[in-house]
């Protein structure tokens, strides 16, 4: 896998945020995006800048990991819960609870994204969600600019602009609005 990222911006509440004003400005921090969309890249890249680590909604749940107390957590993948058992969830809370982060991250597909599940957060880290204590930010799709970068980086010896007027002929650019598509022109 490659080292290269570039840095996503988020909206909160429709205003543009970029990675820096999102962790210095707030404590409990929900990123919703569909699948493909970087959660995961972009969790690698918030737990860096923390210094925390980054972990698997799973791996938390069947204690495969154990956070360390007071360092910020970052979850990716809270969707695959919902997949196994409901109950996970509440699981999920009781470990981050007993870490007592100094910041959480969790990372969910905003379609399985449920507004109850900021209930859970609310009785745990005693944050209301109407004054922002709980943050719900979703990734913005890269722009014109920054997918001719990313599609640059894995194919410096292509033409991107060869590639997006192919894409525009049989109306399928959106399917860039999925950074992983990028990495892979030979599908289309």
């Amino acid at each position: 896998m490659s080292d290269f990222y570039l840095a996503r911006t988020l909206l909160i509440d429709g205003q543009p945020t970029t990675e820096e004003e999102l962790i210095s400005q707030y404590k409990v921090i929900i990123i919703l995006s569909e699948p493909g969309a970087g959660k995961t890249s972009l969790l690698k890249s918030l737990a860096r800048k923390l210094g925390g680590i980054h972990q698997r909604a799973n791996s938390l749940i069947q204690e495969l990991t154990h956070p360390k107390k007071h360092d910020p957590l970052v979850i990716d993948a809270l969707d695959e819960c919902f997949f196994s058992h409901p109950s996970d969830i509440d699981k999920l809370w009781k470990v981050a609870k007993d870490a007592q982060p100094a910041q959480l991250i969790v990372a969910c597909r905003g379609s399985e994204w449920n507004k109850s599940y900021n209930q859970g957060l609310e009785e745990i880290f005693g944050a209301e969600s109407n004054n922002h204590t709980i943050t719900i930010a979703k990734i913005v799709s890269f722009s014109y600019e920054e997918k001719r970068k990313l599609f640059t980086y894995h194919y410096p010896c292509l033409s991107f602009d060869a590639f997006y007027s192919h894409l525009e002929k049989t109306n399928a650019t959106n399917f860039l609005d999925n950074p992983q598509m990028l990495m892979y022109p030979s599908h289309f």
